[in-house]
């Protein structure tokens, strides 16, 4: 645990009955570290993080202006969605543009993670791979192989032509790609580790839309405007992507990754930012992204209501009534 620090508790009663640990760190618009929380150092993996950089790919090939794609459509490829109606048509709509189908998605038959949703889906006995989380940007990769004329099928190997674009991407915001240890995502795509340093320095390059292609720099804008534009599409009701756009008008973005991680970029000021709960438990990520936001100066100048309404996460029993709170250290 050397890596991490305590983060958040849990108060129950005026005692304390859970301590969090984690890990964070943001890179300023000159590439330095000007927040270390923990170890930089520390290596894992960024997983659903990263898929604003995967969607690049999208408008990059030329795949969404030849489909007539819209914003909507770069937010659902970013998203980590919770399988709401409104994000299962959005991308049932695309397949059938594609004329594909939910057979074709790598990503594989689930329920939605959004509890009513998920009920209506149990009524009919009918997982679907359309409400897994990752379906947005799996049917970006089928859009991009589509266009591009490759296989659909396989496009989540490693050795697929729709990956080895992406890891050609991704060496724009890691300059030694090849040194990077790679895993599998529970959706099934290759999953890069990095360090914590790495992953704030490329969301800084984001954050700027930094790049030696003017053509990926727009299309880093174009991701910016998207998810800033559809922040409920990349992530749903009661999400904290949502919360944080609406309560800084757009000046932070945030990306959830699994096991308690997140990215995110502030174009404003330039920064990038990314931080773990070391147990991976993601009830911790809300106080302390709000936490690390706060110290690094993002949320300066925020209304009180507002970022009180950030920072609230009480505990309930199960008739509803407040026993607690979770609250950064």
């Amino acid at each position: 645990m050397s890596a991490f620090v305590s983060v958040a508790e849990l108060i129950r009663g005026g005692n304390l009955e859970s301590v969090h640990h984690g890990v964070a760190v943001a890179v300023g618009p000159s590439g330095d570290v000007v927040y270390e929380l923990g170890d930089a150092s520390f290596a894992t993996y960024p997983r659903s993080a990263l898929k604003p950089i995967q969607a690049l790919h999208l408008i990059e090939s030329g795949a969404f202006a030849a489909r007539g794609l819209t914003s909507e459509h770069v937010a659902i490829a970013c998203a980590s969605h919770m399988g709401e109606p409104f994000h299962a048509q959005l991308v049932s709509g695309w397949l059938d543009q594609l004329a594909l189908g939910p057979e074709h998605l790598a990503c594989g038959p689930t329920y939605p993670l959004d509890p009513s949703s998920a009920h209506a889906a149990i009524r009919a006995f009918e997982p679907s791979s359309v409400w897994h989380n990752c379906s947005g940007k799996h049917t970006g990769f089928l859009c991009v192989a589509q266009h591009m004329g490759w296989s659909v099928h396989g496009y989540e190997e490693f050795e697929h032509p729709a990956q080895i674009h992406y890891r050609e991407v991704l060496a724009e915001f890691f300059p030694e790609p090849a040194a990077l240890q790679w895993g599998r995502d529970d959706c099934t795509l290759p999953a890069p580790a990095m360090t914590m340093g790495q992953m704030a320095h490329a969301m800084s390059q984001f954050a700027q839309g930094a790049s030696s292609r003017p053509a990926r720099a727009d299309a880093i804008v174009s991701v910016h405007d998207a998810m800033r534009a559809f922040p409920l599409l990349v992530d749903g009701t009661g999400g904290l992507t949502p919360d944080l756009v609406a309560a800084t008008g757009g000046d932070v973005i945030v990306k959830v990754g699994a096991e308690g991680y997140l990215a995110g970029f502030v174009p404003r000021l330039g920064l990038g930012f990314a931080l773990k709960v070391a147990d991976g438990n993601g009830r911790a990520r809300r106080v302390f992204t709000v936490r690390v936001l706060e110290q690094i100066g993002a949320l300066r100048g925020l209304h009180a209501d507002a970022l009180r309404k950030l920072r609230a996460h009480p505990v309930h029993d199960s008739r509803g009534e407040r026993v607690g709170e979770l609250r950064a250290v």
